[in-house]
């Protein structure tokens, strides 16, 4: 492309031709048909506007890890707040959060347990974000020790009814303590103050352990009220490790299910929820699962991504309402992938010295190689043969495309830009567009619509698709 295909950055001496923004970072995921030989880099002018960097800045933070699940503009899904109300009042429940890749689980896993904390309530709730590579059970002990000065006590105590029953029926372990000149009482004295470093302890490793899991048992069914699980971004390859994670958590469940219905007429125990990624759903055995609530965070609407954007900024800019309405549109509902279509846009006006982004700049930097490569994960689990996936990829994308409806002055500007007709696309002229024999189109469309990426409109012209 040339300057004459951007004339609103003509007018500033300091715009740069897009032709010389180098392709690396995200820019690197771009048009494959963007010149590959030219490698110019411009360094960022004076006139660069301020919110195209303060917009770059938020964008580029595409995870809760990075924000420090820390978001004052997140906006809860009517879900996630049902799913908190439902946690204030009952106990003992085990709920699964899931939803697509990027949705926003672990902002509402946060969500969540700031609001079971809120308004004086006394609860206690420990939020664990999982890693693959440590157990479970150390994971949630370890949060027990931080969060919770009742494990401490039931440690103590764990360990003091274990050295009763060795000093009675283990002559060396006791033969071991008065040869240093200690009694049994001045043993259980120097625990109950904390004088004495458990872990220090004599004990045989078996006892440790019917200690260890005594006392967490115990806090996790009597002083805890929510167990909340943010699970590791699991691939798909990574299925044996989703599988562990699984198991274990339905060991503890298990026994914290058990334990709070053994010794009291009204079972009591603690609400577990945890998230699970969409696309992985059907890895995961459905046996375990099948006992839980399942939570599904909808995919936002194009107007309430744009809403997310009025609520960080003052205004819109470095946008228009129609270069980021239809960004939105692109994102399909994923509020990672907004951010970082945002950061694609803001990184190549940056660089070109552009302080705004026009509805055009978003069709040649949002193309279908960068569109596909973020629906990947989604449709996988849908469409498992890549062949089939790209057809299925390809019918969403024209869809999308004509929720843009370009002007003629943008079509001349963009020659990349397509004249779609207008009026509704049947099914029928959609494959023959894409030239689809029209058995694959109609397989393709129905597992489309059966997960409500598309719907399908029965008329007397024929099925007229349109996005879901």
């Amino acid at each position: 492309m040339t300057e004459a295909d951007h004339p609103e950055t003509q007018s500033s001496d300091e715009s740069k031709p897009r032709e010389a923004v180098t392709k690396v970072g995200l820019l690197g995921l771009l048009k494959a048909n963007k010149p590959a030989e030219t490698t110019t880099t411009f360094a960022p002018t004076p006139s660069s506007d301020e919110c195209v960097l303060k917009a770059l800045d938020w964008a580029s933070a595409l995870s809760a890890e990075e924000r420090g699940w820390v978001d004052e503009t997140y906006r809860p899904p009517a879900e996630v707040m049902q799913l908190v109300e439902r946690l204030k009042r009952t106990n003992r429940s085990f709920q699964v959060l899931t939803g697509l890749w990027g949705v926003g689980k672990s902002s509402a896993l946060q969500h969540i347990y700031l609001c079971l904390g809120e308004g004086g309530r006394k609860s206690v709730n420990y939020l664990i974000r999982l890693l693959p590579s440590e157990s479970l059970l150390n994971q949630i002990r370890n949060a027990a020790r931080e969060q919770s000065s009742q494990y401490d006590e039931r440690r103590r105590s764990a360990y003091i009814d274990e050295i009763d029953a060795m000093w009675d029926t283990n002559s060396t372990f006791r033969k071991h303590y008065e040869s240093l000149g200690l009694s049994m009482c001045d043993i259980r004295t120097s625990i109950e103050r904390g004088d004495r470093n458990l872990d220090s302890i004599a004990l045989p490793a078996a006892a440790i352990s019917r200690a260890e899991e005594e006392a967490l048992l115990g806090c996790l069914t009597e002083d805890v009220d929510a167990l909340l699980l943010d699970l590791p971004d699991f691939g798909r390859s990574d299925r044996r490790l989703f599988l562990r994670t699984l198991n274990e958590i339905q060991d503890v469940w298990v026994s914290i299910m058990k334990s709070g219905a053994e010794d009291s007429d009204i079972p009591i125990g603690m609400n577990v929820v945890i998230t699970i990624q969409k696309e992985l759903s059907d890895l995961a055995p459905s046996y375990f699962l099948g006992k839980a609530n399942t939570v599904e965070i909808k995919p936002l609407s194009a107007s309430e991504l744009v809403d997310a954007y009025r609520a960080k900024f003052p205004t819109l800019e470095p946008f228009d309402e129609s270069s980021l309405s239809f960004l939105a549109e692109l994102s399909r509902g994923i509020f990672r992938r907004f951010l970082k279509f945002i950061a694609v846009t803001l990184q190549d006006a940056h660089q070109r010295g552009a302080n705004h982004v026009h509805i055009q700049d978003v069709t040649w930097l949002l193309d279908a190689t960068l569109v596909g490569h973020e629906m990947e994960p989604e449709l996988a689990s849908i469409f498992p043969k890549a062949e089939v996936r790209e057809k299925a990829f390809r019918i969403i994308y024209e869809l999308l495309l004509r929720k843009y409806e370009p002007s003629a002055q943008q079509k001349a500007m963009n020659p990349l830009v397509r004249d779609y007709p207008s009026g509704p696309l049947s099914q029928k002229r959609l494959a023959e567009a894409l030239s689809l024999t029209e058995s694959d189109m109609s397989r393709i469309v129905d597992r489309l619509v059966a997960n409500r990426i598309v719907s399908r409109e029965r008329t007397d012209e024929g099925n007229i698709l349109h996005l879901a």
